[in-house]
C-alpha cells in the first residue's frame, strides 16, 4: 500500500520469530525525520512502540511482534489479524505523507 516513495510492508523473520509491519520511506529522509519528531504522539496513536530505523537512503517505522511462522497453519490467522490490525493503525500515516507529497509535486 502506498507509493513508490512511501509505503506500508509486512515481514516475516523465521530466524528470529518475528512478524513486523513497517512504513517504508523511500530516499525521503526529511519526511522520515517530520514523523520522528512526533514518535512519541505517533506511537500513542498506534498504541505500541515502534523502531524508528535510519539507513544511508532509505528509513522506516518498523514495528514488530512475536510470530513464529513455522509453527504452522493453526498460528497463521492469528497472524493475519495482526498484520490487518496493525496495517490499519499505520495506513492514517502513510496516508499524510503520500498526501503531503501530492501537495509539494502541485506546488511546483
Amino acid at each position: 500500500m502506498g507509493s513508490s516513495i512511501y509505503h506500508i510492508s509486512f515481514t516475516i523473520n523465521t530466524q528470529k520469530k518475528k512478524i513486523g509491519a513497517e512504513i517504508y520511506f523511500s530516499n525521503d529522509k526529511e519526511m522520515f525525520e517530520r514523523f520522528r519528531a512526533h514518535s512519541e504522539e505517533i506511537e500513542q496513536e498506534l498504541g505500541v512502540k515502534a523502531e524508528w530505523r535510519t539507513a544511508t537512503k532509505d528509513c522506516r517505522i518498523l514495528i514488530l511482534n512475536d510470530g513464529d511462522a513455522k509453527k504452522g497453519p493453526d498460528a497463521w490467522s492469528t497472524y493475519f489479524d495482526w498484520f490487518c490490525d496493525i496495517g490499519v493503525r499505520l495506513l492514517p500515516f502513510l496516508n499524510a505523507a503520500v498526501q503531503f507529497e501530492i501537495w509539494c509535486r502541485l506546488q511546483k
